[in-house]
């Protein structure tokens, strides 16, 4: 297989997209974060709304009606919590990334590390400070802290086979 040590890419904001579903749909951090978020709503608002209600009413509809309630918010919670992170991403995205100073990656693997390289910074992240590689259908995910990640996309290469990049900084994160 050919070593490739070099590599071009284009980022869209359908990379940064990609990247804000995938964390949401894989990281423990953020479904932590989420289930402590839903719980603390459901107490702080549904369970004292509820208590209030039976006080008055004491039957058994106010305590179904709470249930029902809590198990909406339960089912809700998510879809907004990810509606929510997509919008922050395009207003990310919108913001800070349209140019070619971000959206323009060279990449290197060096000896000691990785490489980025864009028109306004270069930055070295050392192999030891890379925790992780994920790869989907569209992506690698080069993961520099639990939640963050550097994006290269399979799609939008301008230079270099991807693919081969990707598994030369498998095989040295495994060395």
């Amino acid at each position: 297989m050919e070593i490739v040590k070099r590599i071009v890419v284009d980022l869209t904001l359908n990379d940064f997209m990609a990247f804000t579903r995938f964390e949401l749909a894989n990281s423990s951090t953020i479904r932590r974060m989420n289930n402590r978020t839903l719980t603390a709503f459901i107490l702080m608002f549904v369970v004292p709304i509820v208590a209030i209600f039976w006080l008055f009413e004491q039957d058994r509809m106010t305590i179904v009606s709470g249930l029902i309630l809590v198990l909406m918010c339960m089912f809700i919670w998510p879809r907004q919590v990810k509606r929510a992170e997509e919008e922050r991403t395009k207003a990310f995205y919108s913001q800070f990334c349209r140019d070619e100073l971000v959206n323009k990656l060279e990449m290197q693997i060096e000896d000691s590390g990785l490489v980025i390289i864009t028109n306004a910074s270069m930055t070295n992240w050392n192999w030891h400070s890379i925790k992780r590689i994920e790869t989907t259908d569209d992506h690698h995910f080069v993961f520099v802290t639990d939640t963050s990640a550097l994006i290269i996309p399979r799609q939008h290469v301008a230079e270099g086979n991807v693919d081969a990049f990707a598994a030369e900084m498998k095989r040295r994160l495994s060395d």
